[in-house]
């Protein structure tokens, strides 16, 4: 550990894990013990002492592993550092890849994963950033699945585990480079995610309902917990090189047969989003509706076609004056983390933008009842959160008073509307529900009219809806109920939605996946990632192919950067810094 622990002495984190302050006490006793001069160094850098195992008078000694990079083959983590001489600790860079064996039943899907990166004692990501903990069922459905993390995904699926390797090392003076590689199968997570016995044998409709969390399940889904669809193996590979100034990350992949390759980043605060000809494809509100998939509870995606580089910028805050929530770094210091993300390759590539489902506390149980003149036309249930909506498509033929109800469970969030509702006439009018005369009983008003409960947009399941009507109950248990009066119109069809608003209020800070998609057999994927704190200091990037990179520095700098046979073990980076024309260094890795 105290080749990985920050200048704070901060350990990143992995599987079912949250950053951790190691410095200290833990290693009173390691130091007692072994005399080992980094353990001194890092119980300095605490902020508590234990003198019943400690050593009272320390050595005057500082900590040399916590500047430079390192591996670990036996827990399958690399940690590269940027070796910028001159600059503050804080200043250098620390970006860590996953490899290795698979990490049991607290280990995560995510071999060949950008981990995460810190500077300035802040970081953007940890496994934990989108947790559910352990009894949920999106711990196994979604949190642990490849879905949730920095790494590039096959068909929206699961990579199962296999051993996997660090293929390339090397710390130079201006250059830290690594490689890892897994040759895996992929599938569909299981099914709803765990059966537990503690459970008592309950379904996963069950287990949606005890949740609050429903979604809507196709007449073929698979049995409760099976993984299924199952690809050929598929070789993957990522480069890491660490530079003073960014991070890239260079991608090959190959199967058999013809995939979708997704390019994941989870990142928090989009700001902007550009590219050369960008063009709007469409908006989805799932990525994907197949039940089967993870990627069912990334909602409201956006669809670019771009010809590259395409940016996007990123900002993740940390103190009174951010959106802390979901952050679950505690041990960040206040002040921003601004992140470009530059992808240069491919040339030509599809664009999503999708809001993941961050465990904010929107999920409830919901039953409903529709009524014609006092007579049950439609009734039922489900989890509402951000899914689990419910489209209502019935008779009100010679109805004259319509009403409906909901009645709610326990909800810490005002979420609930009535959207988009229509009644549709006997001549084939349609007239929306806002439109109609209403009464409203134990019905929470909210405080902006077309606004959701907290001042955002409404959007159900990903879509933004028209003519919202709150429906959130007043008081808990006890039925929220809208009256319309029909007499009027000759009504003949109600259409509406109930479902659940997310996010809520202003969606600036929410925590967004970022995918840029590349179909065929094989695909190759080139990032650059730029963590700053107040000002870039890339002017522009550019890729010819998917092997020569060029950064040009605002400074006047350039940096070209070769990369030789990523797709065999005789694999090379060449890094060469030019200025005014004259060449500055040139390196290679070993």
């Amino acid at each position: 550990i105290p080749r990985f622990a920050d200048y704070r002495g901060v350990m990143f984190a992995v599987n079912d894990a949250q950053e951790t302050l190691v410095a200290g006490e833990s290693y009173e006793l390691a130091y007692y013990l072994y005399r080992d001069p980094e353990y001194a160094a890092i119980i300095k850098r605490g902020k508590e002492r234990n003198l019943l195992y400690g050593v009272p008078e320390l050595p005057d000694v500082e900590s040399e592993l916590d500047k430079q990079s390192a591996f670990a083959d036996n827990i399958g983590i690399v940690n590269l550092r940027s070796q910028t001489e001159g600059r503050p600790q804080r200043e250098q860079i620390q970006a860590y890849m996953h490899y290795g064996t698979h990490g049991g039943y607290h280990g995560h899907f995510d071999r060949a994963s950008f981990l995460g990166m810190m500077r300035y004692g802040r970081s953007f990501f940890n496994p934990e950033m989108v947790w559910y903990g352990y009894p949920s069922y999106m711990y196994k459905f979604y949190v642990q699945t490849s879905m949730d993390k920095n790494m590039v995904v096959v068909d929206d699926k699961m990579q199962l585990p296999r051993e996997s390797f660090l293929k390339l090392f090397h710390t130079g003076e201006h250059m830290q480079a690594a490689l890892v590689e897994t040759v895996a199968p992929w599938a569909h997570p299981p099914y709803g995610g765990m059966k537990y016995d503690w459970a008592g044998g309950i379904g996963f409709q069950e287990k949606m309902w005890d949740e609050g969390r429903s979604i809507q399940e196709s007449d073929d889904h698979p049995d409760y917990g099976d993984v299924t669809e199952q690809t050929e193996d598929i070789t993957q590979r990522r480069l890491m090189i660490v530079t003073d100034d960014y991070v890239v990350l260079g991608d090959y992949l190959k199967g058999e047969k013809e995939h979708d390759f997704d390019n994941l980043l989870q990142m928090k605060g989009l700001q902007s989003i550009s590219a050369k000809g960008m063009e709007e494809l469409r908006h989805d509100g799932q990525m994907t509706t197949d039940c089967r998939s993870a990627a069912q509870f990334i909602t409201d995606c956006q669809w670019w076609k771009t010809e590259s580089p395409v940016k996007a910028h990123f900002l993740t805050g940390f103190g009174p004056d951010y959106d802390n929530e979901g952050n679950r770094c505690p041990f960040s210091e206040e002040g921003p983390l601004h992140i470009n993300v530059i992808s240069a390759w491919p040339k030509s590539a599809e664009v999503m933008i999708g809001t993941q489902p961050e465990p904010i506390h929107v999920q409830k149980q919901v039953e409903y009842v529709i009524k014609g003149d006092g007579q049950v036309l439609k009734e039922g249930k489900s989890g509402v959160w951000i899914l689990g909506e419910q489209e209502i498509d019935v008779s009100v033929k010679n109805v004259r008073r319509l009403s409906l109800s909901v009645k709610v469970g326990e909800s810490s969030r005002n979420t609930l509307f009535w959207a988009n509702g229509v009644v549709i006439t006997s001549d084939g009018k349609r007239i929306s529900l806002k439109d109609l005369p209403q009464k409203n009983r134990n019905v929470l008003p909210i405080g902006q009219p077309g606004k959701d409960y907290y001042g955002g947009e409404v959007k159900i399941a990903g879509m933004t809806v028209k003519n919202a009507i709150e429906a959130e109950p007043i008081i808990a248990d006890e039925e929220s109920t809208i009256e319309f009066d029909l007499s009027q119109i000759n009504a003949e069809r109600l259409q509406v939605l109930l479902g659940g608003d997310f996010p809520l209020g202003d969606e600036n800070p929410r925590r967004k996946t970022m995918a840029v998609r590349s179909h065929g057999a094989d695909a190759r994927f080139l990032t650059v990632i730029e963590p700053y704190e107040q000002n870039s200091v890339i002017d522009h990037v550019e890729a010819s192919d998917a092997d020569h990179l060029t950064v040009w520095l605002s400074d006047g700098r350039r940096q070209d950067i070769q990369i030789l046979h990523i797709d065999k073990d005789s694999v090379k980076i060449i890094l060469t810094e030019t200025k005014d024309n004259r060449v500055v260094y040139k390196e290679e890795t070993d």
